[in-house]
């Protein structure tokens, strides 16, 4: 006789049902079509190029492809607009995506599964790992902007794994928020800007970070390139 879930795996399987059919709903306003994925693929290929030992790419000209490539991958949402190196009273912040019109009424039709209105988007372009002091100075904008969603954006992505360095320092500052108003900043790097050249649409693997984070479960490995990518 095949033996059944237990009541605690029913229930895990039950819920990440419901996360990927809440997931899907949005997966094809998110997808790249076939212009926007050669230009991509372009802008990837140009940054991995700048990365190589025998380049002499300086550092601003790094960074100028890195802030294209962010840039980039919200604009071909449709659902986002840009408002870029906006100056607090202390601080510069890279760049603060708003909902635009056509995402606001995604939200409200159950369409998009981010809900967060603003999403600070910080490109940072270091040759090594970033550090656990950027991670306190993004939550440090964030509060300043009234932010609950910050992305980190780097080439080599955050330092430390689990629970230490900058990695562990995200999960902290998730467990330590308000239940209902919770900070959440996630880490994209390279790995992630190849999944999105191999199909996966980047709003799916935002929202699966997102659920990584809340349930501290590795949800991304159960990812896969979009149903028309695989045709």
């Amino acid at each position: 006789m095949k033996q059944g879930l237990s009541p605690n795996e029913f229930l895990k399987s039950d819920i990440i049902a419901e996360l990927n059919k809440e997931k899907q709903q949005f997966e094809i306003l998110t997808a790249l079509s076939t212009e926007e994925r050669a230009e991509y693929s372009l802008l990837l290929e140009k940054l991995m190029g700048q990365h190589e030992a025998a380049s002499v790419s300086t550092t601003a000209e790094k960074g100028k492809t890195l802030e294209k490539l962010v840039s980039f991958l919200f604009e071909s949402t449709h659902l986002y607009e840009a408002k870029t190196n906006l100056r607090t009273s202390s601080n510069e912040i890279d760049t603060l995506m708003s909902l635009n019109e056509n995402g606001r009424r995604h939200v409200y039709n159950g369409l998009h599964a981010i809900k967060n209105d603003l999403i600070l988007a910080e490109s940072k372009n270091y040759h090594g790992k970033i550090s656990v002091t950027w991670v306190g100075k993004v939550q440090s904008l964030m509060q300043y902007t009234d932010c609950r969603l910050a992305i980190i954006f780097s080439y080599h992505g955050l330092s430390g794994k689990d629970w230490k360095d900058a990695v562990g320092l995200t999960k902290k500052i998730y467990l330590g928020s308000p239940k209902d108003d919770k900070y959440i900043i996630l880490d994209f790097n390279l790995k992630d800007f190849q999944k999105v050249n191999e199909g996966i649409p980047f709003l799916s693997l935002i929202y699966d970070k997102i659920i990584s984070l809340r349930t501290d479960t590795n949800f991304e490995s159960a990812i896969a390139p979009h149903p028309a990518e695989e045709q």
